[in-house]
């Protein structure tokens, strides 16, 4: 169940809306740029990562999981037919 306290009630959401929500807050996404936002955010976790791998790498700690490699983000959008933003069209 969700609960929205009064600054939400104005809220608007559509069918094909994305909702996602965690410990720190809500975020609609509407379906028109949904595909958009997941782009960014696929770079911004590819930057994150890339960021923490260097900072590990300095001191010397052992790589966990949180600094894996993961696909390109060129690879990742060509794989899931999505255009790659970094790239004019």
């Amino acid at each position: 169940m969700l609960r929205l306290c009064r600054w939400y009630r104005s809220l608007h959401t559509h069918p094909g809306d994305i909702v996602v929500a965690d410990m720190d807050g809500v975020v609609v996404v509407p379906r028109r740029v949904a595909v958009r936002v997941g782009q960014i955010a696929y770079q911004e976790l590819v930057d994150d990562i890339e960021g923490r791998r260097a900072l590990y790498k300095e001191p010397g700690l052992p790589m966990d999981d949180t600094v894996r490699i993961r696909e390109a983000p060129d690879v990742f959008f060509e794989r899931l037919g999505l255009p790659d933003p970094n790239t004019s069209q």
